[in-house]
């Protein structure tokens, strides 16, 4: 059960990633930026964590996993603030605590 969440979470976090991937080449969006390796690994990535999901789902309820993929939700504005430069306002910071309580009183408590 724990490498289950171990998974989920790491899909999550997969998932965030490839977003960031893409994102950071969406600005310069054009033919050339199509065969750009950050946006192709992003893509790469976003294909493959639902691959790691479905191993998950053999070990936990689906119940537990889909609240804890909510956690994407935490980690892409995180990310997006650490490498992209992007701002979050008191309001998506204020949701970003309540996915984490949601998760926490839904998934793992």
């Amino acid at each position: 059960m724990e490498l289950s969440i171990l998974l989920v979470i790491l899909t999550s976090l997969l998932t965030a990633g490839a977003q960031l991937l893409i994102k950071g080449v969406a600005p310069e969006l054009n033919l050339r930026s199509l065969f750009a390796p950050p946006l192709i690994l992003g893509v790469l990535i976003a294909l493959g964590a639902p691959l790691l999901y479905y191993r998950a789902l053999e070990g936990i309820p689906l119940s537990l996993a889909f609240s804890l993929s909510a956690l994407s939700y935490v980690w892409v504005p995180l990310g997006a603030v650490l490498f992209l430069k992007e701002r979050v306002c008191r309001r998506q910071r204020a949701g970003i605590v309540l996915v984490i309580a949601g998760v926490l009183l839904w998934g793992i408590l």
